[in-house]
């Protein structure tokens, strides 16, 4: 009479068991009880016709049989596992994230997603706005898109673009308020600000006009105050006063006429939005964050 073919979960607990040299600490792995554990060795090796184990007092020893078979089973079970990772990496998305603030997302992210998912339907891109600098490292977002100096980032972080800020203001606004030759001129008009707890990272009209050669008047802030580079821009497309503008985030509107200077003068500094990548990022969402930043 034939003897019955070994149970394959089996195989599973006897290659815990193989490579543990210990029954209790195979059982709490497996999530087994240390007897259920003992039960399927003595099945297999009676199936098998042949003991695979010496026991020990402190646990187990392979013989020569188990030996041969724990690396047989232990290479198909490898590749098993690998298939079926394959598997379930195939049915779930890849996904990218993306941190960046509130002003880069709104005008020169969002414009490009549609495009970009049209090209990687398969990506879940998920999009963090902050104005805080998003953590670095292995457990940071995929790409960091942010502003600041270049000793805000890591080493290998790349200038994605350079701080070059110009006054903007509607046509109508300039038509009604204009020519506006010099920027002490501007001193006087209805500026719009962005209301922020962290002058420092960028320019203010104060600093702004000072790196001008102009100021503006002890105490005076005028114009509107506002809490979203959103909000300021809408104002200024809204005839509401004049706004500094941020190249790369305002280009659209100047394209289509929306917005247009105030002032011939535009002025760059040290600072800018850079990429940073997280550590260890795997090089199929390193190609789709550069896919990304490409088309922006």
């Amino acid at each position: 009479m034939a003897s019955p073919s070994p149970d394959l979960g089996s195989f599973r607990v006897f290659e815990a068991v193989g490579r543990l040299k210990n029954l209790t600490r195979a059982a709490q792995e497996l999530g087994m009880s240390q007897p259920a554990v003992s039960y399927q060795i003595n099945r297999l090796e009676e199936c098998l016709g042949t003991a695979l184990f010496a026991r020990r007092s402190r646990g187990v020893d392979l013989l020569d049989d188990g030996e041969a078979l724990l690396e047989a089973v232990q290479a198909a079970i490898g590749a098993i596992d690998e298939a079926v990772d394959g598997i379930r990496r195939g049915r779930r998305p890849r996904t990218l994230s993306v941190a960046t603030d509130y002003a880069l997302a709104a005008f020169r992210l969002m414009p490009t997603v549609a495009a970009f998912r049209d090209r990687h339907p398969d990506v879940d891109l998920r999009i963090a706005a902050s104005s805080l600098l998003p953590p670095a490292g292995e457990t940071g977002p995929d790409l960091g898109i942010q502003f600041g100096r270049r000793e805000d980032f890591p080493d290998d972080a790349t200038l994605f673009e350079a701080e070059e800020v110009l006054p903007v203001c509607s046509p109508g606004w300039l038509d009604r308020h204009g020519p506006i030759v010099h920027p002490a001129d501007l001193a006087e008009a209805d500026l719009l600000h962005l209301e922020t707890s962290q002058d420092h990272r960028w320019f203010t009209w104060e600093s702004w006009l000072r790196a001008a050669g102009a100021d503006l008047p002890f105490g005076r802030r005028g114009g509107i105050v506002l809490n979203t580079y959103t909000m300021v821009i809408e104002a200024a497309m809204a005839g509401q006063g004049v706004a500094l503008g941020w190249r790369g985030l305002i280009d659209r509107s100047l394209a289509s006429g929306d917005l247009v200077p105030a002032t011939p003068v535009s002025l760059r500094s040290d600072k800018g939005y850079f990429l940073t990548f997280r550590r260890g990022l795997d090089a199929g969402t390193l190609a789709l964050a550069r896919d990304l930043t490409a088309m922006m």
